[in-house]
């Protein structure tokens, strides 16, 4: 076989002719053939201690061969084409590559075998493909395994390479991996988290539902290996062990910027808001958006983001969620450790302050409080109302148990300042206190309990006013 070989436009039957096992000792037999093994949805031969990587990875990309809706999901992901059928293989060797020769001894050797290959084809020929690298429990990428993939993948004429690891990042296109991506070349990462709540968004009840019975059976069984205590995924359920150590020194004034904890504790936050949305996900049935600014990579967020903590000492995210009154943001202030959690309410047009506070009162007394009356009671006390005037009028802030004193004078501003509300604020804050604030666990599981709560109680139960219709006035046309 030729040393110069590309897999894009090559038949798939030559690439079956040239398929070959590796013996039970993992040693190469036939130097000019490519060594891999079809990816299996029951995997032969492991045992799922300690969270197998190889399992995780025959059961995944298999289950992209087997349901159709999970493919056209993960594909959408990782921009591979759709069409043509799918094929999946693991432990996946092209020896005859110079760079397979590259390292000297055979341990070093062992890192060519890469964890999972994709190929699509289309009329009898490979249209795209893609490298996959997997990692489970708490094992992370390593820059230079990453970076030598990718230069076998561009040799055998592959563009794009997929790590999975239970390291959190916010889009597909960022990678935990501070690496320079060679032009004309994609690289990908998904957490095995945000894998299970695609497949279970697909056999949930609703619009992505699996059309065919049998392949909703399949995903469900995936689901439930994933969701298995030794298959290897992992939420984020704690901090990194220099948490408190970064919000210690941000209290005190004696961070050093250039100290990388507390790019971590940024690093930290942004996970977590990941593991927040793939959780709405899984109660909501379909994938929770974050809004914040789109950045080039993922090194460039947690750069910019550690500059704003470092002069505000606060950490802020914001999820589009369908169907909701609006946008759900989350600000923590380090300073006060608290965290808040909000909505704004549009109120009704052409009415007055009076009534248009009403609205949003009789929504919380009414629909939250009447659904939910025990857990709204425990949240009551920490409901704040932020009143928006039209017109340049400060905002009202008042805790929701003080109403019946801020009715009046919020009415009195409607009338003085001829003017109406724009819209109300919804807040829900929390004070966690500095023990559970620097928690790596507590802080994770309050903050989880706080956003899932006020979705739950307040947020689901909103709607906004009616808006009136823009009107045109006194229209005239020359004939």
């Amino acid at each position: 076989m030729a040393k110069h070989y590309k897999l894009i436009g090559t038949t798939f039957k030559d690439f079956q002719d040239r398929l070959g096992s590796f013996t039970q000792a993992n040693t190469i037999e036939v130097k000019d053939q490519i060594y891999g093994q079809r990816a299996r949805l029951i995997p032969i031969g492991e045992t799922t201690k300690n969270g197998c990587e190889k399992n995780l990875a025959s059961v995944f990309l298999s289950s992209m061969t087997l349901v159709k809706e999970f493919r056209e999901m993960v594909s959408k992901e990782i921009d591979l084409k759709k069409g043509g059928s799918l094929y999946a293989y693991t432990e996946v060797a092209f020896p005859f590559l110079p760079l397979y020769y590259n390292h000297k001894d055979k341990e070093k050797k062992e890192l060519d075998r890469v964890d999972g290959l994709l190929l699509v084809v289309t009329a009898g020929k490979i249209s795209d493909a893609a490298f996959f690298e997997m990692k489970s429990n708490s094992a992370v990428l390593d820059r230079d395994q990453i970076e030598h993939y990718i230069s076998l993948a561009q040799e055998v004429g592959i563009d794009k390479m997929v790590t999975v690891s239970n390291q959190f990042v916010t889009s597909s296109t960022y990678s935990p991996l501070d690496i320079k991506v060679p032009s004309g070349f994609k690289l990908f990462h998904l957490s095995w988290h945000y894998i299970n709540t695609m497949g279970k968004i697909l056999w949930e009840d609703n619009e992505t539902n699996i059309d065919d019975q049998d392949q909703r059976a399949i995903m469900y069984e995936v689901s439930q290996y994933f969701d298995h205590d030794k298959s290897g995924v992992r939420d984020f359920s704690a901090t990194t062990e220099t948490w408190g150590k970064a919000i210690d020194g941000l209290l005190k004034n004696t961070v050093n910027p250039y100290d990388s904890y507390c790019s971590g504790a940024v690093l930290n936050w942004i996970q977590e808001e990941r593991d927040i949305a793939l959780k709405l996900s899984q109660h909501l049935g379909y994938v929770i958006d974050t809004q914040k600014k789109k950045y080039s990579t993922l090194q460039a967020r947690i750069t910019d983001e550690t500059q704003t903590l470092l002069k505000t000492l606060k950490l802020q995210s914001e999820f589009k969620i369908k169907h909701v009154v609006s946008n759900l943001r989350v600000e923590a202030d380090i300073h006060g450790t608290n965290i808040c959690v909000s909505v704004v309410v549009k109120n009704p047009e052409g009415a007055t302050t009076y009534s248009q506070l009403k609205f949003v009162k009789n929504q919380l007394e009414k629909k939250c409080a009447m659904k939910n009356p025990d857990k709204f009671k425990n949240m009551e006390k920490d409901i704040t109302l932020e009143v928006a005037y039209k017109g340049r009028i400060p905002d009202t802030t008042f805790n929701y148990q003080d109403y019946d004193e801020w009715e009046y004078r919020i009415k009195e501003i409607g009338k003085e300042k001829e003017t109406s509300i724009k819209q109300v604020r919804v807040n829900y804050m929390k004070n966690y206190g500095m023990a559970i604030f620097k928690s790596r666990t507590k802080f994770i599981k309050t903050y989880e309990e706080q956003i899932l709560t006020f979705y739950h109680v307040i947020v689901q139960n909103l709607k906004n006013g009616v808006i009136a219709t823009p009107q045109i006035e006194n229209l005239e046309i020359e004939e």
